[in-house]
């Protein structure tokens, strides 16, 4: 469904991505852990085009994202040609990015009516099925600023979801989270992996991702360093980086 090669990307002189190959099937979920500023969360943003990488390509089912021939060349998209296709890449973010102005429901509705042009009767009866999907449909009329951390965050949930994307991204969808608050966002991300739902998670949860993944990647210094399955992630001790690395969670 998904691949990435040879991403590179740079801020200034910064070489924050090298090298990134990168690959996924339907229904696989890959969790990415590492540490801070090791470019887990800039790759997951290159994979929608949040950010732009500086050279490589992304494939999103079999299509590139970034590049169209033309002729005998190769040229970039235009950003109209983009949209369409990130439209089917549901991103979730660790700030919920919610819109204060506007209640749970009416986050919900908003891409289905401005992106997909979807009537606006459709949109609530649809918004409403997945605000009770994450257990908040008795919240449909309360802004963000009456809701918990991990009710916001599973609003946000719900509006990626309401653009039925192929593929979900959550970059650290628990880390602005009170500890109490944490599992019950977790909770929902596991019921779409039960579901089937593909998905890549940048996660600091080792145990979710021991249990839920399929693979885990492990990222330093912007490069994938290691790609495996769970079981072979935690128990192979032959890297010293990896190993340094849990170490240092199992203090936390």
């Amino acid at each position: 469904m998904l691949k990435a090669l040879n991403i590179n990307k740079y801020f200034g002189n910064d070489h924050v991505l090298k090298s990134i190959n990168f690959e996924m099937d339907q229904g696989e979920i890959v969790a990415i852990v590492g540490p801070s500023g090791s470019g887990k969360s800039t790759f997951l943003r290159t994979l929608n085009l949040m950010e732009y990488p500086t050279d490589g390509d992304i494939f999103f089912k079999g299509e590139s994202i970034l590049y169209k021939t033309v002729g005998d060349r190769s040229i970039q998209k235009k950003e109209k040609e983009v949209t369409p296709i990130r439209t089917n890449i549901g991103m979730v973010f660790q700030s919920f990015n919610l819109f204060p102005h506007k209640t749970a429901l009416q986050n919900v509705i908003e891409g289905p009516i401005i992106v997909k042009r979807n009537s606006k009767d459709e949109a609530i009866k649809d918004g409403k099925s997945l605000l009770g999907k994450v257990g908040l449909l008795d919240k449909k009329d309360h802004y963000p600023s009456g809701l918990s951390g991990g009710q916001q965050q599973r609003v946000a949930i719900a509006r990626a979801l309401a653009m039925n994307p192929d593929l979900m991204l959550f970059d650290e969808p628990t880390s602005a989270l009170d500890p109490e608050l944490i599992g019950e966002v977790l909770n929902v991300i596991k019921d779409l992996a039960k579901e089937g739902m593909t998905m890549v998670v940048v996660t600091h949860e080792m145990n979710f991702a021991r249990n839920i993944a399929n693979r885990i990647i492990f990222m330093d210094d912007g490069r994938i360093v290691k790609n495996s399955t769970p079981e072979e992630f935690f128990t192979n001790k032959q890297n010293e980086r990896l190993n340094k690395f849990l170490a240092n969670i199992d203090r936390e």
